[in-house]
């Protein structure tokens, strides 16, 4: 999308009256110059993990999370 930090940014959007509206981007917090990419929220903890291989790690795709 538009305003994103690079090849594919993680967003979020709300449900309205059926309809998923107003994708908001997560911010250089999460989102690189690189590939953020397979999302999960775990519903104990509402963590967001995924992967990236724009975040300093060991290798291509590395697991990240975020509380």
């Amino acid at each position: 999308m538009p305003g994103g930090f690079g090849g594919m940014d993680l967003y979020y959007a709300t449900l309205e009256d059926g309809e998923w509206v107003n994708p908001i981007n997560l911010g250089s917090r999460i989102n690189t110059e690189g590939h953020e990419v397979f999302p999960y929220v775990h519903p104990a903890t509402d963590r967001l993990y995924f992967s990236s291989d724009g975040h300093i790690g060991l290798g291509k795709l590395d697991l990240f999370y975020i509380e």
